[in-house]
């Protein structure tokens, strides 16, 4: 049986619909792509041949008809996306949803357990459910370390919108030390058309591909607020600070190995960049997706 990695059309997601009608675009989670980009490397790493690796939609995975596969389920989950096609078989690692998309889902989620979870909540929740979990960190933790540091020093500063919007006050907890080579990153991307189909799908993932190799090559410190920047620099070894507006579930993990600076504790010049070590994450999703190689 051949495995496949989550893509996302952002089909169901009628907010991005709506803007595009009323603005003639929106934009999406580079972040998403991250995973997708993860996975893709873990299997290869793995021995799975690159051309025999599936790209299946989160968004329609209801009724997906095509081959039947495994894939690897890490990935924010929507109400529209679960549960999928009987043609999926799910291997839960990095696994996240909301609460009421979660309690729609239990009796699934209960024939496929233990369901390994992205996040401390998650994990809680389903346990607290009588569903077995445990917490695998996000696949993103699976890149591998760089093996060279930039004898330039680089600082990005890498952001989104909404919940991933920088604290207003960011500047005055940058150390002068970091202050002499910014450069500010968006990491999200406009569309302008919905849903996204396969081929713009290829085409934002090789983009997020650029972003997090020129993070990987250039970079001596990552200020971020966002979940899907700062666990590839965890995998990669850089330092990062991750300073956000508010507290988000989704950090659960993240801030037990480490500072999270949040909008109101943010005083001048007091950010210290960390290396953040979560390696037994990393070691985890290696020694289940390799039990699956024998499927």
């Amino acid at each position: 049986m051949n495995f496949g990695v989550l893509t996302f059309s952002y089909t169901g997601f009628g907010s991005f619909d709506h803007a595009l009608q009323s603005s003639g675009f929106y934009t999406g989670n580079l972040g998403d792509n991250t995973q997708t980009i993860a996975a893709r490397e873990l299997l290869i790493r793995h021995g799975v041949k690159a051309e025999e690796i599936v790209n299946v939609d989160r968004d329609t995975l209801r009724t997906y008809q095509g081959e039947p596969l495994l894939v690897i389920m890490s990935a924010m989950f929507q109400a529209h996306s679960l549960p999928p096609s009987p043609n999926i078989v799910p291997i839960f690692l990095g696994f996240t949803a909301r609460q009421h998309v979660l309690d729609a889902n239990l009796d699934y989620l209960k024939q496929h357990q233990p369901i390994g979870c992205r996040d401390l909540w998650t994990s809680q929740y389903l346990t607290d459910k009588g569903i077995s979990s445990f917490v695998t960190g996000c696949i993103t933790l699976t890149f591998e370390k760089r093996t060279t540091t930039p004898s330039l020093s680089k600082t990005f500063i890498i952001y989104g919108q909404g919940q991933g919007e920088l604290p207003n006050n960011l500047i005055k907890g940058i150390p002068i030390s970091l202050n002499s080579n910014i450069e500010f990153i968006y990491n999200r991307i406009p569309l302008f058309e919905f849903p996204i189909d396969v081929k713009i799908r290829d085409k934002i993932e090789k983009y997020e591909g650029h972003i997090l190799d020129r993070i990987k090559n250039e970079a001596t410190t990552v200020i971020t607020s966002l979940h899907h920047i700062a666990t590839p620099c965890i995998a990669m070894g850089i330092p990062i600070i991750i300073a956000r507006k508010f507290y988000d579930d989704r950090f659960s993990l993240i801030n037990q190995f480490g500072k999270i600076y949040y909008e109101k504790d943010i005083v001048k010049n007091k950010f210290e960049q960390k290396i953040y070590n979560m390696l037994e994450y990393k070691i985890l999703f290696e020694k289940i997706i390799k039990k699956y190689m024998k499927y």
